[in-house]
Parts: structure tokens; C-alpha cells; sequence
């Protein structure tokens, strides 16, 4: 068993067309020929590839869901690479094989099965670091099992899961192993409990951008199970998480890692107050991530944060559609998916003064600006008619872009951004109060 040597892509520095599949390539192991052979999830990307940008009418949006997709599939790669490479090996010898349901939607647990609980998690999660992989994969998967197999998971099950494996869990994220750290962190979501937010906190303000990015999966699996009614997680745990992630999006270095940040907010969605809240956290966060990205001179990876900041747009947009679906109150995320826009729409201009109309009009890489120009331009216009209804929307600047692009001629976008960005433009009054010099 040896863990793949292809690490590319963002997460470990380069440049890869595909954006995510470097961070999948760091938790991939090559299995037996056979099992390679005959599984067709080992190769580049998986059937149906990672996802990809498409247009709809009125609106575009990821095909498939970024962050979902990623865990999907990630969990479905280590898992058959697993089973493969169990055949012919002897089993672990577990003690315990796993936890009764019953025990798992217990609502009051006895002595004796929280005797049982701390047993398990101690078994298992001594192996989460085995020097084999197959047993640190099984390992994680035993661990896992309660909440993939058991309909109904308690809040007393959440606690004492927790309670029984935060020290334990705080120990692995400090691994210098970063397939042991996302383990460490998709366990503490999973079982989702004020326990495991610890483990949680060290991984998002670790150095190593494949670390925060097991944080994001492990808090969107937080945030998933918070939103769907489980009550283990405090409601100030929650609030703490959320303001940790608000702080971890303002200052991300790596665009990939910006994304699933981005996607981890969007966890949400199944509470509609919640996600109004936490979409609006997102919305914030971008905004002073695009300015600061924006204003570094030594920044790299501008296509990467392309597709972070469409992320964003479009993710936003998604939402904010759906609540107003919902007849949702915009709350503070209505101003702050305006001003995104206008952090977006600054950041376009940049984008255009840096590649040149030629590379905007003939390159993919300046296709997908002038995407986000679109996508900046669908997402104002929805955000303003939801926080300011029966005024007269904002004008859409996509055709003063073509304009710049087609006539060689960039001060025609410049020009169309006075109204919406400059002093007096409408993202500087109420509601939204923005600041012209931060669009600068």
C-alpha cells in the first residue's frame, strides 16, 4: 500500500486544470492492479468528471454542487479502494463490529452503553493513525458507521460520541499525516456534538491548506446535521463555529480552500434562518477576500480565484433565489450579496487591466471573467429587488463589457462601474453603505 505521489493542483502549489483534483489526489492509495483494473473510479476524475460550469437560461450555476460532489466522491474513492485492498488481508480482529441502532437513537443512554460507546471509540480510534493504510480506512469507516447505517441519531449518542473522542480527535489534527487530519475532521462533523468543534477550530487556523480543507468538509458536515434539527451542537458552539469560519474566508490564501469555505456556508440551506444567516457571513467574508486578493501585487493563482469567486456569486445567487421562494426576510445577507457583487465587479476590472481584451476575448481563462461579470450582474439584480422592493434595479454591466473587450476600449467598463461602485454609486448609499475605496 502506498499513498499516490500525485499531489497537484492548488492545495500543494502549480497549476491544474481541473481544480479540485489535487486535494482528491492527496487522500487517493493505489490499490492491488486488479482492483485498479476494474474500478473505475481510479483515474483522473471519476465518471461524470468533478463538475463543471454551465449555462442556463437567466442564470448560470455548478452543475454539480462543488463541496457535495467532492465529499460524494471522495468518500466513495477511499471506500472502494478499501474494500479492494482488504481482499486477501486479514481481518483487524475488532472487538466490536458496531453499535446497535437502538443504542445510536437512544435518547437516554444507560451506564452500560456508554461503557460500550467509550469501548468502540476507543478501539477504532487508536487506528485512526495505523501505519497501514487499510486499517486506519477501516478504522474511520467503523467510526462512521453509526451515522451512515442508523436512521435516527440522537443528540445523547452525538454527547457521548463526543465526549468520548474529542481528545483523541484534537491529538489527530495536529498529525503531520494530512489524510489522518481530513479523517480526524469528517469524524468530528459527522457526529456533530459542541464536543467536537474543538478538533474542528485547530484544523481551520492550520498552516497547511489541505488541513482547513478537511475543516471545511467537517464543519459543512456540522452545519448539514444543525440544520436538519440536531440539537448536540450548542446554539453558541454554532454561532462560534460560524464566526470561525467568517474569520478563516476573510483571510484564505488559497482559492480552492476559499471555495469549499464557500460551500461549507451554504450547509445550511434545510433551515431557512440559519441559512439566511450564515449565507450572509459568507457574502461578508468574500467581500474582504476578493478586496484583499485584489490589492496584493505578488498575488498567483488568478484563474483559481475565478472560480472561487463565481463559486461565490453563484452560490449566492442559488440561495437567495430560494429564499425568496420561501418568503424569507433578506436579513443582512441581502446587503452583503450586493456588495459582493461590487467586490466582484472590481475584481473583474482588475482582471480585465491585467490579461488584456485580446486574452479575455480569445483565452478560456478570460471567458470565465467575463462569466463573472454575469454572474455578478444576475446576482445584484436579485439581491436588490429582495432587500429594496419596487425600486428600479440596478443597470447590468455585461454589455458595457463586451463593448470594452470587442472595441479594445476598457474604460467603457470602467465607466459602466461609476454608477454602481464609485463615489454616490448605488452600493455606497443605503441600504447597502458600502465604501467607494473599497472598490478601489
Amino acid at each position: 500500500m502506498t499513498v499516490s505521489p500525485r499531489l497537484t493542483g492548488r492545495l500543494a502549489g502549480g497549476s491544474f486544470p481541473n481544480r479540485i483534483s489535487g486535494f482528491v489526489s492527496l487522500f487517493r492509495v493505489q490499490a492491488p492492479d486488479v482492483c485498479v483494473q476494474n474500478n473505475p473510479v481510479h483515474g483522473s476524475a471519476p465518471p461524470g468528471g468533478w463538475g463543471t460550469a454551465t449555462r442556463y437560461p437567466q442564470q448560470r450555476k455548478i452543475r454539480l454542487d462543488f463541496l457535495e460532489d467532492f465529499i460524494v466522491r471522495t468518500k466513495f474513492v477511499l471506500h472502494a479502494t478499501a474494500v479492494c485492498a482488504a481482499i486477501g488481508a486479514a481481518p483487524a480482529g475488532a472487538q466490536f463490529q458496531a453499535i446497535p441502532c437502538e443504542i445510536v437513537s437512544g435518547q437516554a443512554l444507560t451506564g452500560e452503553q456508554n461503557a460500550l460507546i467509550s469501548s468502540f471509540t476507543s478501539e477504532w480510534s487508536g487506528r485512526l493513525d495505523a501505519s497501514e493504510m487499510v486499517e486506519r480506512l477501516e478504522a474511520r469507516d467503523m467510526l462512521l458507521r453509526p451515522f451512515n447505517e442508523c436512521d435516527d441519531v440522537s443528540v445523547a449518542f452525538r454527547v457521548a460520541m463526543g465526549k468520548a473522542l474529542q481528545d483523541r480527535l484534537s491529538q489527530l489534527v495536529r498529525s503531520d499525516d494530512e489524510r489522518v487530519v481530513y479523517d480526524a475532521c469528517q469524524i468530528a462533523g459527522r457526529i456533530g456534538s459542541s464536543e467536537t468543534m474543538a478538533p474542528l477550530n485547530q484544523a481551520i487556523r492550520d498552516e497547511r491548506a489541505s488541513v482547513r480543507a478537511g475543516a471545511a468538509v467537517g464543519f459543512r458536515e456540522m452545519l448539514e446535521s444543525v440544520s436538519t434539527g440536531n440539537n448536540a451542537v450548542g446554539q453558541s458552539a454554532v454561532s462560534r463555529a460560524m464566526s470561525g469560519l467568517l474569520n478563516a474566508t476573510r483571510s484564505e490564501s488559497n482559492p480552492v480552500v476559499a471555495e469549499m469555505f464557500v460551500h461549507t456556508f451554504s450547509g445550511t440551506q434545510l433551515d431557512s434562518a440559519m441559512h439566511v444567516q450564515s449565507m450572509g457571513m459568507m457574502a461578508e467574508g468574500v467581500y474582504d477576500l476578493a478586496k484583499t486578493a485584489r490589492r496584493k501585487s505578488n498575488l498567483t493563482d488568478q484563474a483559481e480565484w475565478d472560480h472561487a469567486f463565481f463559486a461565490a456569486a453563484d452560490t449566492a445567487y442559488q440561495s437567495t433565489l430560494k429564499l425568496q421562494i420561501e418568503r424569507v426576510s433578506p436579513g443582512e445577507f441581502g446587503k452583503q450579496a450586493g456588495l459582493m457583487s461590487g467586490q466582484i465587479y472590481a475584481w473583474s476590472r482588475s482582471r480585465l487591466e491585467e490579461l488584456g481584451t485580446e486574452a479575455i476575448r480569445d483565452t478560456e481563462e478570460g471567458r470565465a471573467v467575463t462569466e463573472l461579470v454575469e454572474a455578478a450582474d444576475s446576482l445584484l439584480q436579485i439581491s436588490h429587488r429582495w432587500i429594496a422592493p419596487g425600486s428600479t434595479p440596478p443597470s447590468k454591466v455585461k454589455a458595457a463589457w463586451d463593448e470594452a473587450v470587442a472595441e479594445d476600449a476598457p474604460g467603457r467598463f470602467d465607466a459602466a462601474l461609476e454608477p454602481i461602485i464609485g463615489a454616490g454609486g448605488l452600493l455606497t448609499k443605503p441600504p447597502y453603505n458600502g465604501s467607494a475605496s473599497d472598490f478601489r
